[in-house]
């Protein structure tokens, strides 16, 4: 695997249902690394189909957080639909606008931990009240919500799931619109999955002078959103991006993105991020596709309306910045366990 290295990063990571680029999966050490400053971005499909794999996400997330050094981490979705929530305005998880009341997580352990699953949470899933379990003996206080544990033995188990308690008190300070809450039709991004056209977004919204490339014929940047995801790009960082899906990439020109319909090599899109001047680095976890050949390809797993051509566009934009592309379903076509997720990407960024 090849591995752009730099002083900073920017790290992608996109998560879905798919294959693994790397033959194994690499653990983690205990140590902590030494290395520059990483950006990463979570584009995380925040569709009613996701709600199993975001539960099993925050069920995994505060090892990770353990580990991290000099890493700042934001999270939008792939919805390039600024009418897809509340209001006519682009929202939050909207054309590449951060998550949250507070989008930017810095530092590590069990603050940076809480912060990151109060966003994903509260901000970047699709909950369904109905069809939740409940837990009347869940205990959990502001800022202190440990993730559900159904058999009460302090360990983290399959069967650990999202319950509306867990919920109540994660998201106990979120600000919704007056009669809102946490399982608002709203927060359930729906339409196209763009996800490279909203990551370009996300990185023009944070830059304090945007490349050309983001005003691209089909493109609703506009002068205004200059700055509007501040804070979290800094000038000697690498960029690391991971998308997070059971879809594959739909940036095509119909739609506004860059991509020529039908068309599998992400290159214009690699152009486009070489433009911000700064090491960028994707990786993502998406549906299970195995190709025998460039025209033999099927889905391992059911994946719904997943294209081909778009989970072949980011499997060959991981292979083309150092990046992971990991399935994001077992064997047994469940939920793959996120703690692999989590190490080979710990592991991407300790490499920085």
């Amino acid at each position: 695997m090849s591995v752009v290295r730099a002083a900073g990063c920017v790290v992608v990571l996109f998560f879905g249902a798919g294959c693994g680029i790397l033959e194994e999966d690499k653990s983690v050490g205990e140590e902590e690394w030494v290395h520059g400053p990483v950006d990463l971005l979570f584009v995380m499909d925040g569709s009613s189909s996701m709600s199993d794999e975001a539960g099993t996400l925050l069920r995994e997330a505060a090892g990770f957080f353990e580990t991290l050094g000099d890493v700042q981490v934001a999270i939008t979705t792939p919805s390039m639909v600024a009418t897809d929530g509340w209001f006519n305005d682009a929202e939050g998880g909207e054309t590449g606008l951060f998550i949250g009341t507070n989008p930017v997580v810095t530092g590590k352990g069990a603050a940076a931990s809480h912060h990151f699953s109060e966003t994903v949470a509260c901000w970047g899933s699709c909950w369904d009240s109905y069809e939740m379990e409940s837990n009347v003996s869940y205990a959990g206080t502001i800022g202190d919500c440990p993730f559900p544990d159904s058999n009460g033995d302090g360990g983290v188990d399959a069967q650990d799931r999202v319950t509306t308690q867990y919920l109540d008190c994660m998201c106990a300070g979120a600000e919704y619109p007056e009669g809102e809450d946490w399982d608002a039709v709203e927060l359930c991004r729906s339409g196209n999955e763009l996800h490279l056209e909203s990551t370009l977004m996300a990185l023009c919204r944070s830059a304090e002078e945007p490349p050309e490339i983001c005003y691209h014929v089909g493109s609703p940047f506009e002068g205004s959103w200059i700055g509007s995801n501040q804070g979290w790009l800094r000038p000697d960082s690498t960029i690391m991006v991971v998308v997070v899906s059971d879809e594959g990439d739909q940036s095509e020109t119909a739609v506004g993105g860059l991509q020529s319909g039908g068309d599998d090599d992400p290159q214009v899109y690699v152009d486009a991020f070489a433009e911000f001047g700064r090491p960028i680095v994707f990786s993502a976890i998406g549906p299970d596709l195995i190709c025998e050949s460039a025209n033999d390809c099927y889905f391992q797993c059911n994946s719904g309306g997943a294209s081909a051509t778009g989970v072949r566009r980011l499997k060959k934009l991981a292979q083309k910045t150092g990046g992971v592309y990991r399935p994001i379903s077992s064997e047994d076509c469940g939920i793959a366990d996120p703690k692999g997720h989590y190490e080979a990407l710990a592991e991407l960024i300790s490499e920085r």
